[in-house]
Parts: C-alpha cells; sequence; structure tokens
C-alpha cells in the first residue's frame, strides 16, 4: 500500500515485471487531482481511480518510461481519493468492467474492503 508520499513516489517504478494478482494501493487524505507518472517503470500498467464514494473508475493505460526520458502524467479529470494500479488488462482477464457498470468498494480506514459488482 502507498499511503505516504515517498511509497507514492517509489509506487512500482524499478520492476522488471508484475504478477497477474499484483498490483499496488494508493490512498490520499482527500480527493483531488492527483496524477501519476510512469518514470522508471519498464512494465504497462493501468491505473483505476477510486472515489471517496467507493466507486471504481475507468482503467487508465499508463505506458512504461524508462530512466532519461521525460515522462507524461496520467489521472483523470475528476477528483479521487485513491487508486489502484494493475497490469495492463487485468480488470478484463478477471471480467471487470467499471464502464459498463458501476463497481463500488467499502473504504474502512486507510484499507478497502472486498471489491463487488453491481
Amino acid at each position: 500500500m502507498a499511503d505516504t508520499d515517498a511509497t507514492r513516489r517509489q509506487g512500482l517504478s524499478d520492476r522488471d515485471s508484475l504478477s497477474p494478482y499484483d498490483g499496488m494501493l494508493f490512498v490520499f487524505d482527500r480527493e483531488g487531482p492527483h496524477r501519476f507518472w510512469m518514470k522508471d517503470t519498464t512494465i504497462p500498467i493501468d491505473l483505476v481511480p477510486l472515489s471517496d464514494a467507493g466507486v471504481l473508475g475507468r482503467p487508465i493505460p499508463m505506458e512504461p518510461c524508462p530512466g532519461g526520458t521525460v515522462c507524461p502524467e496520467y489521472g483523470p479529470d475528476t477528483p479521487y481519493s485513491g487508486a489502484l494500479e494493475l497490469g495492463r488488462g487485468y480488470l478484463t482477464t478477471v471480467g471487470i468492467d467499471p464502464a459498463a457498470a458501476p463497481v463500488t468498494f467499502e473504504r474502512t480506514g486507510a484499507a478497502c474492503g472486498p471489491v463487488r459488482g453491481p
């Protein structure tokens, strides 16, 4: 879980691979227009925003950005309070499509409860 500035900066950087069920949960103190980048990240990742209301946003594909490169920033246009970084296409693989039907989660403190479909 990335819930400090230092762990959010590190994210999934410096990884050569990501197992199918691995990812990282980012937790922010409040909703806002948080931005992500892929500095020193060599694997494609999907960014899934999480709202305070407990709704998963549409995955945003983020492209690898090896060192020495100017990296683009990613994030939705709406404020959000958390995000999941997952391997590219993971939600599709497990049959979750936030664009087709809302997917909610229960937030308790700094962690999230089980994800459930509509």
